[in-house]
C-alpha cells in the first residue's frame, strides 16, 4: 500500500511517525473504501446507447468564450483555464458507447492550424465538417459551444469535518475525502443535427433545419480530495502529519490542473444526461422525418450470418409508406423494399396515427466490421432518409473457431 502510494503520487517518507500513521489508518481507509464502493455500485444503472454514430465538431477558440469574472468573492480564489482539446476529448469520451453507439471526434483539415481554419468563411468550414462526418460514417453531427468564468473560489465543505476524526485515528484515510469545494460558472450548449437531411441538401448546419435536439450542461461546483490537490508535493504530505488535510493545498498548480479536468468531465457528464433525457426526440425526430427504427430489434449470429429483425414506426402525415431499406455490415450489404404497414393501435391516438413496417435481413459477417448500419427511406414526393448504427459484440470479431454459434443483442 505504502509503495503503491509512493509510486503513484510521488509520496515519500522517512519519518517513523508518518509510517506509523499510514499503517494505523489502514483499517479506517479500508472501511471507507468499502462503504463508498458499495454506494457507487448500488447507484450504477447503464441504459443501452441510442442506435446512432455521432460526429463531434471539436471546440475551437471561436466556440470557447471566457466570461468576465463577476469580481473576487474572497481570498481563496484562483484561475481556471479550459483547453479546447481537453473539453473536446471529454465530451467525445462521455457520449461514446453511453449515449450513442459510437462517437467520433472530427479533425481539422490536414496541414491547417485551428486558428487559420477559423478564418475560413462559415460555409466552407461547415462543408469540411459535413464531409468529415460522412467519411467517418456518422448518422448525426454534434456542435457545441462553451462559456466559462476564469475564476474559481475554494472553500471547505461539509465533508471537511469528516477529516477531524479520521485525522485523529491516524493514517491516510482523510486523504481520500473530497473535503474542499471549488465554485465557479461554466455552461456547455450543444446542438444535434441529422446528417442525412444535410446530405440530401434539404438543410445546412447554419440554417438549423436539420437540428433535432438542443441540450445544455452547467458546472457550478466540484470537490477534490487531498491526493488530487497535493499531487506529488512531499512538503504537503509532511505537513499533513500535524495539520488536517482539509486545510492544505487548496490553491496550487496541481489543483488547477485537476480542476480543469474535473470541470471538463462534469460538463461532459451533464451533456450526456441531457442527451439521455432527450433520447426520444433524437430517436423519433418527428419534426424532421416522421419515422424511426424501433429500438426493440433482434440481432443474432448463426454460422457467420448476421440475422436482423426489426420494425420501422411511421407517423401518418404527408408520408403514408416506407419505401426501402439497406443494411451494411462492413463490406457486405443487403437491401429490400417494404411491404404494406399495419396500424400501431398501441401508440396511436386520435391526433397521431402510426404505422409499423416490419423487415428482416440476413447478411454475411465481415470479421473486420464493428457495427451494423441501417439506411431507411420513406416513400412520397419528397422521400426522407435516415441512418442508424448498431454496435456489434466484440466476440463476433474473433477468429471463427472462437466465436459462439448464437448470440443475441436486445437494447
Amino acid at each position: 500500500m505504502i509503495a503503491s502510494l509512493s509510486r503513484r503520487r510521488g509520496f515519500a517518507t522517512s519519518t517513523p511517525r508518518l509510517l506509523y500513521r499510514l499503517i494505523g489508518g489502514l483499517p479506517a481507509l479500508l472501511c471507507l473504501t468499502a462503504i463508498l464502493g458499495g454506494c457507487a455500485a448500488e447507484g450504477t444503472r447503464r441504459e443501452p446507447p441510442l442506435p446512432f454514430h455521432v460526429a463531434l465538431i471539436p471546440f475551437s477558440p471561436e466556440t470557447v468564450r471566457v466570461q468576465q469574472p463577476a469580481g473576487a468573492t474572497g481570498k481563496h480564489t484562483f484561475g481556471l483555464a479550459l483547453d479546447s482539446k481537453l473539453v473536446s476529448r471529454s465530451v467525445a469520451s462521455g457520449i461514446d458507447g453511453t449515449c450513442f453507439a459510437r462517437a467520433t471526434l472530427l479533425s481539422y483539415p490536414e496541414g491547417v492550424a485551428p486558428e487559420d481554419f477559423e478564418q475560413w468563411p462559415m460555409a466552407k468550414r461547415d462543408a469540411h465538417w459535413v464531409q468529415a462526418s460522412e467519411r467517418a460514417g456518422a448518422d448525426l453531427v454534434l456542435e457545441c459551444e462553451l462559456s466559462y468564468s476564469p475564476t474559481l473560489e475554494s472553500r471547505a465543505n461539509e465533508k471537511f469535518w469528516l477529516n477531524l476524526p479520521l485525522f485523529l485515528l491516524g493514517g491516510p484515510a482523510c486523504y481520500f475525502v473530497d473535503d474542499v469545494s471549488y465554485v465557479g460558472e461554466a455552461r456547455l450548449n450543444g446542438n444535434l443535427f441529422d446528417l442525412s437531411a444535410i446530405r440530401g441538401e434539404h438543410a445546412t448546419l447554419e440554417d438549423g433545419r436539420a437540428q433535432i435536439l438542443h441540450v445544455e450542461s452547467r458546472f457550478q461546483e466540484a470537490s477534490l480530495d487531498f491526493i488530487d490537490r497535493a499531487g506529488g508535493n512531499v512538503g504537503s504530505f509532511a505537513a499533513s502529519i500535524v495539520v488536517p488535510a482539509g486545510f492544505l493545498s487548496r490553491e496550487n498548480e496541481n489543483a488547477e490542473h485537476k480542476l480543469a479536468l474535473e470541470v471538463a468531465d462534469d460538463l461532459a457528464r451533464g451533456l450526456a444526461r441531457a442527451i439521455r433525457e432527450g433520447s426520444h426526440e433524437v430517436l423519433v425526430a418527428d419534426r424532421l422525418a416522421g419515422f424511426h427504427l424501433d429500438p426493440h430489434y433482434d440481432l443474432e449470429l448463426k454460422n457467420d450470418i448476421v440475422h436482423f429483425q426489426g420494425e420501422v414506426v411511421l407517423r401518418r402525415a404527408e408520408q403514408e409508406r416506407m419505401e426501402s431499406y439497406s443494411i451494411h455490415v462492413g463490406e457486405h450489404s443487403v437491401s429490400g423494399e417494404f411491404t404494406a404497414g399495419s396500424p400501431d393501435r398501441i401508440d396511436s391516438s386520435r391526433r397521431a396515427q402510426y404505422l409499423r413496417f416490419p423487415f428482416r435481413a440476413e447478411i454475411p459477417l465481415d470479421p473486420a466490421a464493428d457495427r451494423l448500419v441501417i439506411q431507411l427511406t420513406a416513400g412520397g414526393a419528397n422521400p426522407g432518409v435516415r441512418t442508424f448504427t448498431i454496435p456489434l459484440p466484440d466476440s463476433w470479431r474473433r477468429e471463427p473457431s472462437a466465436r459462439g454459434t448464437v448470440s443475441s443483442v436486445r437494447p
